[in-house]
């Protein structure tokens, strides 16, 4: 089973209600797995790529919650990370 799927439609449901306890949530597990499970990183991002969540993490860089704008920049550092390195391709 892969968690990506429920990650992405949590996310999007979640943004589109403004809820911040569950953005800050989704995205602190996202920011987790993605810390500890780096080897599969151009898996995990495909998979958020596919889904949307891309686009989603590069809009809540500006959200009004700190936290919020915290986490998705690091998601997205972790992200552009790896494409800098040649280790993913990124389509964004």
């Amino acid at each position: 089973m892969k968690p990506f799927p429920a990650f992405c439609d949590l996310l999007i449901k979640a943004e589109k209600i403004a809820d911040k306890k569950l953005l800050n949530t989704i995205l602190a597990g996202i920011f987790g797995v993605s810390l500890k499970a780096q080897e599969y990183s151009c898996s995990i991002f495909e998979e958020f790529e596919q889904c949307g969540s891309i686009d989603i993490f590069i809009r809540l860089k500006s959200h009004d919650d700190e936290n919020i704008r915290i986490l998705s920049q690091g998601i997205l550092y972790f992200y552009d990370h790896h494409a800098t390195d040649n280790t993913c391709s990124k389509r964004y």
